[in-house]
């Protein structure tokens, strides 16, 4: 088996991780045995092929060296974390295969994976007591186990099939998916992010149907659809889920936004407030551990500079996505204005955003780095 095949078996292998297995630990002993360990060896072997082929690249780099110096002058742990994600990038971008990745049956098989573990999880928690219809889920068995993240992961999921229904016309599998994605999202883990996500889906693909079609009439059975979809859906099973999760509101986003906010003005914009930055005052009865936004996050810990180069490499790396027609950039768009409502810290141990943000990014690299190569190859 060639370093490229199985790169790419093990490191899908480490998505089914989140859904396989039951800790953080286990999660991470995959990753530093079956990925980290052989990458570092091959790399150690062929280090050239760690060369910066694009400008993406070489500020992506600036950006997690940022990283790595600032973990190794204020939380050593904070640059293990940083060197733990160059690893991860490098293997996306350099030993995998992008093919594998943009195959129908890597994105049918991400989707409906995740759709299986949540009404599997659903049952056994129901079968053990833990869990009666109506009441939201709140934890997951397996590492896989918050239902905000989750529910952004399924709206991803569900961006990157969408072309796979497309092309094929699966019209059946599109509504089976996405009835059972929304009743998932709404009426099982009740995630309002989800249903942000939902909507900007059915926005999307609704504004795309227009474009299509001259007669527009799929368009409007479309816009008809759905809130009559949703209606029954809501007569069938009753309106207590839907309005517990109307009554959670915002949850005091607003209020725990301005919080951390003002706390960082008041650090200073430039170097932030450092790792170790905590509320000193609850929000809505309760003291928040995380800023709730991956944006918000970087500047307060980081300062304003780490946060201006990670926005200036997504926003990079979603324009050379748009050029490839690679729609692992749709999926990274998706997760970062969903992760605008959930999420902390980027650079962390494995978690669910290297699914959602380095996952995405790394094949981007990957794919524009080919396109680099080919180029160079025609020019000489």
């Amino acid at each position: 088996m060639s370093a490229k095949s199985y790169f790419s078996y093990i490191t899908f292998g480490f998505l089914a991780a989140f859904i396989v297995l039951p800790s953080s630990k286990l999660v991470n002993n995959y990753y530093y045995v079956l990925i980290a360990i052989p990458a570092l060896i091959y790399f150690a072997r062929n280090f050239k092929i760690l060369k910066p082929s694009g400008l993406l690249e070489y500020i992506w780099i600036i950006f997690i060296g940022y990283a790595l110096v600032f973990g190794l002058i204020n939380d050593f742990g904070f640059a293990k974390y940083a060197l733990y994600i160059l690893v991860f990038v490098s293997v996306i971008s350099k030993l995998v295969t992008s093919e594998f990745y943009e195959a129908d049956i890597t994105a049918r098989a991400m989707f409906w994976s995740i759709l299986l573990y949540v009404y599997l999880s659903v049952i056994w928690l129901a079968i053990t007591g833990n869990y009666q219809f109506g009441d939201r889920v709140v934890i997951l068995p397996q590492r896989l186990t918050g239902p905000i993240f989750t529910s952004i992961l399924i709206c991803c999921s569900l961006v990157l099939i969408t072309p796979v229904w497309l092309r094929r016309r699966a019209i059946v599998e599109v509504l089976i998916g996405f009835l059972l994605a929304g009743f998932c999202i709404v009426f099982i883990l009740q995630s309002r992010t989800g249903i942000v996500g939902l909507l900007l889906w059915a926005l999307v693909v609704w504004g795309w149907i227009i474009y299509k079609n001259r007669t527009k009439s799929h368009a409007l059975v479309l816009l008809v659809a759905l809130p009559i979809i949703s209606g029954v859906v809501i007569l069938l099973f009753g309106e207590e889920p839907l309005t517990k999760l109307l009554q959670r509101a915002d949850s005091g986003r607003f209020e725990l936004w301005q919080y951390f906010l003002s706390g960082w003005l008041n650090c200073g914009l430039l170097g932030g407030c450092g790792l170790d930055f905590e509320m000193t005052r609850p929000v809505g009865n309760q003291m928040i551990l995380h800023e709730h936004n991956i944006f918000l996050a970087l500047g307060v810990n980081l300062g304003l500079l780490p946060l201006l180069l990670f926005s200036i490499i997504m926003l990079l790396a979603l324009f050379h996505a748009y050029k490839q027609q690679n729609w692992w950039g749709s999926f990274l768009a998706m997760a970062l204005v969903l992760c605008n409502f959930d999420g902390n810290l980027v650079i962390e141990s494995p978690n669910e955003l290297w699914l959602l943000i380095w996952l995405p990014f790394g094949l981007i690299i990957n794919k524009a780095s080919m396109q680099e190569k080919q180029y160079r190859l025609v020019s000489t």
